[in-house]
């Protein structure tokens, strides 16, 4: 899938990865919620580690990182559950009790979101009236953009036929 030869690893560490990226990767790992249920998935957890260690950190640096939201408002509970389009947001409700800043969750009035998965009773704003919540800054970087910037962001080596993908995904 990677395009990497059989012998060649699509992904390794570097020679120069230092005892703070170990120690960063150690503070991730203790945000892994208990996985022996099977929900959250894995899947979904990793996920949200990885763009809590690569692409979060972009976020802090443009100053919108005080906080984070799911908008569930265009979702249904069954895309909730079985999409992969959401793995990231299912990671990070899965997560959100150690994660450093606050998780919130955005639903439509009578949407019911906390009898979802991974929800529960956390912080849950309903809009009852159009732009409601517009005080709230939704901030995205373009998914190309992050997928080119990745080799370097990561601070993972890629096997050359990865990082030509990754280069690729913003043409």
């Amino acid at each position: 899938m990677s395009g990497a030869a059989p012998n060649e690893l699509a992904v390794r560490l570097p020679d120069s990865y230092s005892e703070s990226d170990r120690e960063l990767d150690l503070a991730m790992s203790e945000r892994i919620p208990d996985l022996q249920t099977g929900s959250p998935s894995l899947r979904d957890v990793l996920v949200a580690m990885e763009w809590l260690r690569v692409e979060y950190p972009q976020f802090v640096q443009r100053n919108q990182g005080d906080f984070l939201a799911i908008n569930c408002q265009r979702l249904s509970k069954e895309k909730w559950t079985n999409s992969e389009e959401v793995s990231l947001h299912r990671g990070l409700a899965a997560m959100r009790s150690r994660l450093l800043v606050p998780l919130w969750i955005i639903q439509q009035a009578d949407q019911e979101v906390e009898l979802w998965p991974l929800i529960g009773e956390v912080p849950i704003f309903t809009e009852h009236a159009a732009g409601q919540f517009g005080w709230m800054l939704e901030a995205a970087f373009d998914r190309s953009e992050s997928q080119r910037r990745y080799p370097e962001d990561s601070g993972l080596t890629l096997s050359p036929a990865l990082a030509e993908k990754c280069a690729g995904a913003s043409e």
